[in-house]
């Protein structure tokens, strides 16, 4: 049992590597070839049985290992000097002591740089970048991938390609370059498809779908998560497993369902119990707190938290720990208790700062601006404020957002919200119509004419789309006057009781509360008001109305945007201010779901509100 535990505790942070360890090799062997007269090669065989140990007794390891470097260096052996080294180095891995780790794979690489082997340097490289991601500096992690991916490219070595560009995806998240993220994870997994590696595909699942969460494109995250979780039940991967239901867990935390959430988090932290992986059961307290504060069950978080802490920084997570100690002063602000929120989230910048963790300083910047609004300082709060929105604007490329956006909104309402979606229909046929038009090359001698007929072509379309885009006002002008707070499909034949009175209370609730326009809204919040169960709730919206909880109030908060635009009611508001009065936490998000309901931007429809008046 205990030789099992150890070999998982090696493979703890490694994910794309699989290093080949022969549990059934005898030690009692190798250690009678020392006494054996035919023995040439003392520092091989020492090396053979630290190796051996490593899996069993990390003490005995180094301890041959010693005598190994000691045996080679009498015979200046580069060979057994750098296998030793290496073994070292997996010693500090496998305790997780990643500085240290990372001095003996060097000390290894010199030795193989001796000997001119490639490949077993580019194989080093690649645990150092690791050791090097795992302690959140991920630029250095990078830079150690793309040596080791220039050699194995050389080598033409198919597998090792696809370990490389699926950790440089996982260096890229974390540095939140999303789009080179999933680039690098579409390479890995074009690699896998080829090699026929299904364990990695399925890790690769997971990644991906993190990638959509980040974007908060939580229907496309579950696909990938599905796809990911049914390919590792059927491989056994009990690791891999445990990370998915953790994910999936965060995703249903995001929808408002507290309840599915904790209970998928915690399938997650007893698997990650059961192997005895540190930095998992970190995460999984921390995912566990987060839900928790989020429920409003705030001493339970806070507990959660401190054992998370106490986790990361056991294994050197600064990644982990920085982001627990953010939340924990997250969870002082809503304590209302601002001092000791900012010592927390000063503490958390520091580590943040060390690994360049862009996201991490963004959302404490936000709760920094929270804490000193609570003291008072109101000169402090717009310092961080400004911040917060100068880091998320670095981070969030809407353009690079919609190079990578696969999910297929389906919108269906009255007649005017069809005549929407044909409208948006003609305007991306002109756009396409638009991109062929500037591929046309008839040669150098007929370039000016078809400069000049290009460009009244443009032009046509340019004024036509705008035409398109005007029309979209007018049809969402329409539609503000027109529009219910709560309309049910009129295919939708309802034969229960209490949905329907549940239904009629929830049109209630949004039309003389409206709920919605509180940036915090969350699912369960409306469950515990309307007196009814949130996943009741849930299922009773996404069957009538066909979109899940977030979806649904994001459309309304657009409804009440069209309505203060429309009605002249945020003149000196900028789009930024305006969606924080409805509802949302970001200008980006605010931009999409604007976009996703009407057709158009807000600020399109802002400045072109005049060239229409409503119709008594």
């Amino acid at each position: 049992m205990l030789q099992h535990l150890l070999r998982q505790l090696f493979f703890i942070s490694l994910l794309f590597i699989n290093l080949s360890v022969c549990a059934n090799s005898t030690i009692d062997s190798l250690q009678n070839l020392l006494n054996h007269p035919d023995t040439i090669d003392l520092a091989a065989v020492y090396n053979n049985i630290a190796y051996e140990y490593t899996s069993v007794n990390i003490d005995s390891a180094r301890l041959y290992v010693d005598k190994a470097l000691d045996q080679a260096r009498l015979n200046d052996d580069h060979s057994n000097l750098a296998t030793g080294a290496y073994y070292y180095g997996l010693t500090h891995y496998i305790s997780q002591e990643y500085d240290s780790a990372i001095v003996r794979f060097d000390e290894s690489i010199e030795e193989w740089k001796k000997g001119n082997n490639p490949e077993k340097i580019a194989y080093l490289q690649k645990l150092a970048g690791i050791c090097y991601g795992t302690m959140g500096n991920n630029n250095k992690a990078l830079a150690l991938y793309a040596d080791a991916l220039e050699t194995y490219m050389a080598l033409e070595s198919d597998r090792d390609i696809a370990l490389i560009y699926g950790n440089m995806g996982i260096s890229y998240r974390r540095l939140s370059q999303h789009q080179l993220a999933i680039e690098h994870f579409i390479k890995a997994q074009e690699y896998f498809d080829k090699t026929g590696d299904r364990s990695n595909q399925a890790n690769t699942f997971n990644h991906i779908g993190n990638i959509f969460r980040d974007w908060e494109k939580d229907e496309k995250a579950l696909e990938y998560y599905e796809q990911g979780l049914a390919l590792a039940e059927e491989l056994n991967m009990l690791r891999l497993k445990g990370s998915i239901l953790n994910n999936m867990g965060i995703i249903y935390r995001g929808m408002g369902d507290f309840d599915r959430s904790i209970e998928l988090q915690t399938a997650s932290l007893e698997i990650k119990k059961q192997e005895g992986n540190k930095k998992g059961i970190g995460s999984s307290y921390l995912g566990l707190g987060i839900t928790y504060k989020q429920k409003g069950e705030f001493i339970k978080a806070l507990d959660y938290y401190k054992q998370a802490v106490a986790f990361k920084r056991e294994v050197n997570d600064k990644t982990g720990e920085g982001a627990t100690l953010g939340n924990i002063g997250l969870l002082y602000v809503a304590l209302k208790n601002g001092k000791k929120a900012i010592e927390y989230f000063n503490e958390s910048n520091l580590i943040a700062e060390s690994i360049d963790y862009t996201e991490l300083l963004k959302n404490n910047a936000k709760g920094l601006s929270d804490a000193y609004e609570l003291l008072g300082d109101h000169a402090a709060a717009l310092k961080f404020y400004k911040l917060h929105h100068t880091l998320q604007d670095s981070i969030y490329n809407e353009k690079r957002h919609q190079q990578i956006e696969e999910i297929q909104t389906k919108y269906e309402t009255e007649k005017n919200e069809q005549e929407i979606k044909l409208l948006q229909a003609k305007t991306e046929l002109q756009e396409a119509a638009q991109e062929e038009q500037k591929k046309v090359n008839l040669g150098l001698l007929i370039i000016l004419g078809i400069v000049i007929v290009s460009s009244v072509i443009v032009a046509l379309q340019l004024r036509s789309k705008n035409i398109a885009f005007k029309e979209l006002v007018r049809k969402n002008m329409e539609l503000t006057k027109l529009q219910n707070p709560v309309k049910k499909k009129e295919s939708m034949h309802l034969s229960d009781h209490k949905k329907e009175e549940l239904l009629l209370a929830l049109e209630n609730y949004f039309k003389e509360k409206s709920p919605y326009l509180k940036s915090d809204f969350q699912l369960n919040d409306c469950a515990k008001y309307l007196e009814t169960n949130s996943k009741y709730l849930s299922q009773t919206i996404n069957e009538v109305f066909k979109v899940n909880f977030n979806n649904f109030i994001n459309e309304f908060r657009v409804r009440e945007a069209r309505r203060l635009i429309s009605e002249d009611l945020i003149k000196n508001f900028t789009i930024e201010a305006l969606s924080a009065e409805v509802g949302f936490n970001s200008k980006s998000t605010f931009n999409s779901a604007f976009k996703k309901f009407t057709g158009v931007t807000p600020s399109f429809y802002q400045s072109n509100i005049d060239n229409f008046q409503f119709m008594d």
